[in-house]
């Protein structure tokens, strides 16, 4: 188990570099960074996978997970306010244009400025969303049929967003192809009990369901081999996934000189208005 653990441990460090590198927003719209940038993807649903695996094998102690989860949410407040003035001063976007009411709903309660681009907060967002809802499901794995109920809410979580995102990529395939009529499936996320971030939940929960299972046909190194079979199967369906929704392989993010490039226009319409 320690070894699984040291294992687990490294496997955290690599998925945060991934993540961080993910949301480096300089890289060239090259076709070789976009398929780098594709694969550090994969960070995200290995970094809650990990988070679930540690957190799951430790007894549950709620007023210290308490002081953690209070700490994500003032670590994301701090790093709005950080984007506000940095983002703010390189965008040419003075922080007088919004009210006291606007900055207080962006610092604490998940607003949004305009010109002031967060999209890359998301990750604290979800891991804040998870770490909430993690006493439910640490108090329900002490239950007889604990691993059944945790692989149950993973499998529903992932199921009810990308399994939702997937099959309505394949009903807009058809329809294009004239074999079916259009069919939105918008309706089915009242079905959703988790929200957007239903999916990194998922992971989390399948990593908790993973690590405490045991080793794929008794091999460890069998096990890491059907891991990394798993992630190159992702990798590429997500690629897909991409080439799909944008129509081209190239990144479809918003780069530094192009959010400068607009904010610079939406200053010089206000100024001309």
């Amino acid at each position: 188990m320690q070894k699984r653990i040291q294992y687990l441990d490294i496997i955290k460090v690599i998925s945060i570099f991934l993540v961080v590198f993910c949301h480096f927003v300089l890289l060239a719209e090259t076709i070789p960074a976009n398929i780098f940038m594709v694969a550090c993807w994969s960070g995200v649903p290995m970094f809650f996978m990990v988070n679930g695996a540690l957190l799951f094998t430790r007894p549950l102690n709620l007023s210290k997970h308490i002081r953690k989860t209070l700490l994500i949410y003032i670590v994301l407040v701090l790093w709005k306010l950080i984007y506000l003035f940095s983002i703010g001063a390189l965008c040419q976007v003075p922080v007088a244009n919004f009210g006291k009411n606007q900055i207080l709903l962006y610092l604490f309660a998940f607003g949004s400025l305009e010109g002031i681009g967060t999209g890359h907060l998301w990750f604290i967002e979800a891991l804040l969303a998870v770490y909430i809802l993690f006493p439910l499901f640490r108090i329900a794995y002490d239950h007889t049929h604990g691993r059944k109920i945790i692989l149950f809410f993973a499998a529903y979580g992932i199921l009810m967003t990308n399994g939702l995102t997937g099959l309505q990529m394949l009903l807009d395939a058809l329809c294009a192809h004239g074999l079916l009529g259009v069919y939105s499936l918008e309706g089915l996320e009242i079905l959703n009990p988790f929200g957007t971030y239903a999916n990194m939940l998922g992971f989390f929960l399948f990593g908790a369901w993973l690590h405490t299972a045991p080793t794929f046909c008794g091999s460890l190194t069998r096990q890491r081999l059907l891991g990394l079979l798993s992630s190159l199967l992702g990798l590429s369906g997500m690629w897909a996934v991409k080439t799909y929704t944008s129509q081209n392989p190239a990144w479809d993010g918003i780069l530094l000189v192009q959010a400068t490039a607009t904010s610079r226009s939406y200053s010089s319409q206000q100024v001309f208005s």
